[in-house]
């Protein structure tokens, strides 16, 4: 059995990285994160705001792993630890 993220740290990662994993996401798509934000509310998944800014599929995924790794950076230096998946 192993130890997960509790259901509440997810949440206050999010909370606390979301806009800036918005922020990042939406400067790879060349969009304000307000912009990417009402897109997203509107209905339209990633893949589809991608398309339309003329970003590919591989280029989208590595927009996303970059931001995500980033945060995740940021969240270590700031010195807060999470639970290892076993």
């Amino acid at each position: 059995m192993g130890m997960g993220m509790g259901k509440g740290m997810g949440k206050l990662f999010l909370q606390k990285y979301g806009p800036d994993l918005t922020n990042q996401v939406a400067q790879g798509l060349h969009l304000s994160a307000d912009q990417l934000q009402a897109q997203l509310q509107a209905g339209k998944s990633l893949d589809d705001i991608a398309a339309a800014q003329h970003v590919s599929s591989s280029q989208l995924q590595t927009i996303e792993t970059n931001a995500l790794q980033s945060t995740l950076n940021k969240a270590v230096a700031a010195g807060r630890r999470w639970p290892r998946v076993i």
